[in-house]
């Protein structure tokens, strides 16, 4: 099920020389998946208490035999309830490109929240294992944001650690 807290992805042609192209073969009908923690220091807004939280994400990108890209964001929380949030976006939603040579570059941000994501996914030259790299900032000084359980926050500071990656056959938002 699609949603509205899907992230927008956009080709950085502007920013890198080489024009975005479509998915290499060597990805169709594979998986890609990128794993990595966030490191956020808030402010709940309700009662001013300062906060700190280590959310896990996964982003899930399945290219098909058409050399389309599915894409599935989700979150885990912590705490003791562990709240998680789950999006997808499917290739006609947008005609956004996301492939640059050997790698693909995503760059996004939630609608109305405050923190910016940039995913850069790099290929051996079989395509059979990749790294990733995975940036996060914050959009503003103390932009106001809203955590994974609802709770409405001011963003102090906001970083990615241990980013992995992942490549299989087949379709895994499949099912």
């Amino acid at each position: 099920m699609l949603n509205r807290t899907s992230f927008a992805f956009v080709c950085l042609s502007a920013l890198v020389p080489t024009a975005c192209s479509a998915a290499p073969q060597q990805l169709y009908n594979k998986t890609v998946r990128v794993y990595w923690a966030q490191s956020m220091t808030m402010k709940l807004l309700a009662s001013g208490q300062p906060i700190s939280a280590t959310p896990r994400f996964e982003r899930t990108i399945y290219i098909s035999g058409a050399g389309r890209a599915f894409v599935r964001n989700h979150a885990v929380g912590t705490g003791m309830v562990a709240p998680v949030r789950t999006s997808e976006k499917g290739p006609e939603e947008s005609s956004t490109k996301i492939f640059q040579g050997d790698q693909i570059v995503m760059v996004g941000q939630r609608p109305g929240d405050g923190v910016a994501t940039r995913i850069v996914i790099s290929f051996n030259p079989a395509f059979s294992s990749c790294t990733a790299t995975v940036t996060v900032g914050k959009v503003g000084p103390n932009p106001k944001i809203t955590g994974i359980d609802g709770s409405a926050r001011e963003l102090i500071d906001v970083s990615a650690s241990a980013p992995s990656c992942t490549i299989s056959a087949g379709n895994a938002l499949a099912g």
